[in-house]
């Protein structure tokens, strides 16, 4: 994975954290159990089988899914990073509430663009109901929109994102290259002590893009830069739950890597007091859709920070430190940005 990707997933890392926190956690009453405030929400069950492409669409039984994208874009020079990430979240008003206006279902959207050589970060956000034709989501296939924000999937190997935020205009053609990955057990991935304490998690790792980059339109007054016509390569997730995180989860690490040769790497861990020890899984390139446990040698460490200027951050600008971990393996060494 290029530079220019590993600094947008650390750049961003504390406004992607602060709105899982929000989306995952609220509210922390019931966690442990699938009623909340007398909402009920469907459970994730080991030894289901994942089915596709309906598992490609929304799943609004489920309190909380989000699609992550990932990747960097080739300018010649240092390349640029992305992130797209669209997050559906089910309320605890109650589902059969015949108003338009009750929030049972909604959707948040977060961009940023990173310029390794410029040393700055772009981004920007979006959240909605669901409904009134601004804001919807398909159960059939990736489908997800808030205004002129969109991810949509057009066939099973090939997917289309349009956003237009502030400062930028992204459009992402993006190809997928290798089978998709289940990740866990077959799909099921657990992120907590407790059996309800896990995912749906699958992944889309090596997808070749095609971009096209507008700069310039910060406000009404400024000329926008003709398009830019970039290419690169990509990571997509898609994950879905009811309750992800134990009570005495202290934060969530992750970190995909697309490796020059093909292969791929996912590796997590949650943080808690007693225990940091990392998991994950590799698949070597033109595998199918399942994945083998790397063989982790010690544990993953924090061991540096790199700086970053963005003029969006509060205050209007100024140096904040983007914190990076290291994850060592037996047959390879690599570095990534914490998560």
């Amino acid at each position: 994975m290029k530079r220019a990707s590993l600094m947008t997933l650390a750049t961003n890392a504390v406004a992607r954290r602060r709105m899982l926190r929000y989306i995952v956690g609220m509210p922390a009453i019931g966690l442990q159990t699938r009623t909340v405030l007398g909402a009920e929400f469907s459970e994730v069950l080991e030894g289901k089988t994942l089915q596709f492409p309906r598992d490609h669409g929304a799943h609004p039984d489920y309190r909380t899914e989000w699609w992550y994208l990932t990747g960097w874009l080739d300018t010649g020079q240092q390349p640029f990073g992305f992130q797209v990430t669209f997050f559906r979240s089910r309320t605890i008003h109650s589902q059969v509430n015949p108003s338009r206006f009750a929030p049972t279902q909604l959707l948040f959207a977060h961009v940023a663009l990173a310029d390794p050589q410029a040393r700055s970060l772009e981004h920007d956000q979006r959240s909605a109901r669901a409904g009134f034709n601004h804001a919807s989501f398909s159960t059939e296939s990736t489908d997800l929109q808030i205004g002129d924000w969109r991810l949509r999937q057009l066939d099973a190997q090939q997917y289309q994102c349009v956003i237009r935020a502030k400062g930028f205009s992204l459009q992402l053609s993006l190809q997928a290259t290798q089978p998709i990955w289940l990740q866990g057990a077959a799909g099921h991935s657990r992120k907590g002590p407790l059996p309800p304490q896990a995912s749906y998690y699958y992944s889309r790792p090596q997808m070749s893009v095609r971009a096209e980059l507008q700069s310039g339109n910060k406000s009404a007054r400024s000329q926008p830069e003709s398009p830019r016509l970039l290419n690169g390569v990509a990571w997509l997730d898609h994950e879905w739950s009811s309750q992800v995180l134990d009570p005495e989860a202290s934060g969530w690490d992750w970190v995909g890597l697309n490796l020059n040769n093909g292969d791929a790497l996912m590796a997590f861990r949650i943080r808690r007091a007693s225990s940091t020890g990392p998991t994950g899984s590799t698949r070597p390139s033109g595998t199918s859709g399942r994945s083998s446990p790397p063989d982790f040698d010690g544990p993953i460490n924090r061991f540096r920070t790199s700086a970053i200027r963005s003029s969006s951050f509060r205050g209007g600008g100024g140096d904040r430190r983007a914190p990076e971990w290291t994850i060592r393996l037996k047959w390879r060494s690599a570095s990534a940005p914490e998560h």
